[in-house]
């Protein structure tokens, strides 16, 4: 009888975490077999928790960087580095190119965005022009920006946000920028909530929030905006673009500005932060001084307070300076007037 070893028997561990547990990290059950003969089951179980854990704290992560990512969710989200190929966008002369760095900053974004469980997508993934996916145009340049908007439009999108970084004569020329088109009023909203957050993140007023007549703009049929994230020109901003973690920080700038947009956000600061503002002067939230603040004396068309509105989460509110009123968001509270000082 030859002497044959039987096969070791293996022990299958199965861990179960109520549902309510598991829903963060979007687990239900977790398998775990013993492979090594002496491995304890206690051991497997405190791997399986740790793994729990972890991806439970990175969704954490996600709402500590935007408490109100959860707007997020199911969202389509055009994120747009621009150029690409051939065109390598503004440089340095040096090997340094825009191409390069918004794509990194747009892989980060993707990456948040995919993690708040929004549908991101990105327009390229590499060093690439997209002028084959719309051959109708006269030229290179214009296929590739129609590729960009057909990507938009054709997946029906919530928002497109198109990365860039600008060039100045002047070194001095720094901090961002934000353009939305001068007819969407979304694209507005959205603009002003970006540039407040790549403000905060910056340190920098930089060029404000600007009507933009672009190719991209004036043909995207959602709400889109192009994001100057700095000048490559200004040495010091220049450095800082070339720093991995700088470019993450631009991209949860980037990131929070979209959730404060899908929550609502109002389209330029509130009447509580603005606590300088007087009624008696007739400002709006049409146009910007370069600084960040919006300016006085333009105004938006008439009514377009009160469609604003529609847009805040309910108990919000928003100044209409034409008719000297605060239009509360809310099913049982109408616009209330605004004592004149």
């Amino acid at each position: 009888m030859l002497n044959r070893k039987l096969p070791r028997s293996r022990r299958i561990v199965l861990i179960s975490f109520p549902s309510k547990l598991a829903k963060p990290a979007s687990t239900l059950t977790l398998y775990a077999k013993v492979i090594k003969r002496g491995l304890k089951p206690g051991i497997l179980i405190s791997i399986a928790l740790f793994i729990l854990l972890s991806t439970w704290l990175l969704q954490t992560a996600i709402f500590v960087l935007a408490p109100n990512a959860a707007a997020l969710v199911g969202k389509v989200i055009v994120v747009d580095p621009g150029h690409g190929g051939i065109d390598p966008g503004a440089h340095d002369r040096q090997g340094v190119t825009e191409k390069d760095i918004v794509l990194d900053i747009a892989r980060h974004l993707f990456t948040l965005l995919g993690k708040a469980k929004a549908i991101p997508i990105q327009t390229r993934h590499g060093d690439w022009a997209l002028e084959e996916i719309y051959p109708q145009e006269s030229t290179r340049h214009r296929r590739d920006l129609a590729a960009r908007v057909h990507i938009a439009n054709r997946s029906n999108a919530d928002a497109m946000v198109c990365i860039h970084v600008n060039k100045s004569p002047s070194q001095s020329a720094r901090g961002p920028s934000t353009f939305h088109s001068p007819s969407s009023l979304e694209g507005k909203r959205l603009a002003w909530c970006i540039q407040r957050r790549l403000m905060e993140a910056q340190s920098s007023r930089g060029q404000g929030v600007q009507p933009g007549d672009f190719y991209i703009l004036r043909n995207s049929k959602v709400p889109t905006v192009i994001v100057e994230v700095g000048f490559l020109s200004n040495p010091e901003e220049k450095q800082l673009l070339l720093t991995s973690s700088y470019r993450e920080k631009i991209a949860e700038a980037l990131f929070c500005g979209l959730a404060d947009f899908f929550a609502g956000q109002d389209v330029a600061p509130t009447i509580a932060e603005n606590k300088g503002f007087s009624p008696n002067a007739g400002s709006s939230f049409s146009t910007n001084t370069g600084s960040g603040v919006p300016s006085q004396g333009a105004r938006f068309s008439p009514g377009a307070y009160e469609e604003l509105s529609k847009h805040l989460p309910i108990g919000s509110a928003i100044y209409d300076p034409d008719s000297n009123t605060i239009i509360r968001r809310t099913q049982d509270i109408g616009p209330m007037p605004l004592t004149r000082h």
